[in-house]
């Protein structure tokens, strides 16, 4: 676990945990009451029952429960990190990610009145990895479509992106997606398609995995597929929707320069139905099958859906963890019983 947060905050700040000290979530700086409120929306929550909880977290914030000890360091070594990108920079909120090979930490940064951008950080290398990749995927994105990458480097023992912030405000985890949400979830296209045996994400599936997936890909077969910038996590809380009702996603660690289309859309569905609505698997395949068939022939999006949650399966494997976790028997029951 990523243990160490001093740096990520001023020398003498008194430092508030949320929930507590025993099992942290968001760590923020104690300075006025109404920045202490302000700072501690940062703690995530999705469902009803946690956003309940985070107001009574906040409230203890704001009354400096959990205080521990002021941090003990000599310089604020994230500001000297970031002094060339965010100027202005004063106060953090340092968000834990959950434990794991992939564990980062974000630091959203705040000047005096608003947040300036976030940094995100990790020491472990499966995590570092994806840093790197979302870094190369943000540079490449057209503009609106995501952050903008600020730089990208070595910081206390480890790795961090520094990116712009997206302002407006997440979307409700809720099915179905918002209808203003379908041209960014089936893919942004770029100027070339293929075969699908061809396709460069396809292709990369078949390399390690041509048992599996050929019977897959068959129904595709008849079709030149275009190839889209695919964001690999879509989902609610990777979705913003701005003030001018434009959508922005965030967190592109998992995406892909040359993905297929309407991968993002299926693993949305699949995300909210697994992790906020607890369907079973066949359930939300058969949720997913109806809202694909609107823009595909039922096999064609038969296959689409089986070859989303087996690469989200796949990528979850590579980096490190156990074929026993709950989503990932989830994911590997939907592929498995799905006719």
């Amino acid at each position: 676990m990523i243990k160490n947060i001093a740096p990520f905050f001023k020398p003498n700040d008194c430092i508030i945990a949320l929930p507590n000290d025993n099992y942290p979530r968001i760590y923020i700086s104690s300075q006025s009451i109404a920045k202490r409120w302000r700072y501690s929306r940062f703690y995530p929550a999705f469902r009803g029952t946690a956003r309940a909880l985070r107001v009574i977290y906040r409230i203890k914030s704001v009354f400096c429960i959990n205080k521990i000890a002021n941090n003990e360091v000599t310089k604020w070594s994230l500001g000297d990190f970031i002094q060339d990108c965010l100027p202005g920079a004063n106060a953090t909120a340092l968000l834990l990610g959950s434990t794991g090979p992939t564990q980062k930490m974000i630091a959203q940064v705040w000047n005096q009145k608003q947040i300036i951008g976030y940094v995100k950080f990790s020491d472990k290398p499966v995590a570092i990895c994806r840093l790197k990749n979302e870094h190369t995927l943000l540079a490449a994105l057209p503009s609106g479509v995501g952050p903008k990458p600020l730089k990208f480097g070595p910081f206390a023992h480890g790795q961090a992106l520094v990116t712009t912030p997206v302002y407006g405000k997440l979307l409700p985890a809720r099915l179905p997606p918002p209808k203003n949400m379908e041209s960014l979830l089936i893919g942004l296209h770029q100027e070339y398609t293929y075969p699908v045996d061809q396709h460069p994400w396809v292709k990369s599936l078949l390399r390690e995995n041509r048992g599996i997936v050929s019977n897959w890909i068959e129904p595709l077969s008849d079709l030149s597929w275009p190839v889209v910038f695919h964001h690999g996590d879509c989902s609610p809380w990777n979705i913003i929707l701005k003030s001018d009702m434009t959508l922005s996603a965030i967190d592109w660690e998992y995406g892909a320069l040359e993905g297929f289309p309407f991968i993002d859309l299926v693993y949305y569905i699949l995300q909210v139905s697994a992790l906020i609505y607890r369907w079973h698997p066949l359930r939300a395949y058969s949720y997913a099958l109806a809202q694909l068939n609107r823009f595909l022939p039922l096999s064609q999006a038969a296959a689409v859906i089986k070859l989303t949650v087996f690469e989200a399966y796949q990528k979850a494997i590579a980096d490190g963890y156990s074929h026993n976790e709950p989503l990932l028997r989830w994911r590997k029951t939907l592929w498995e019983q799905a006719k």
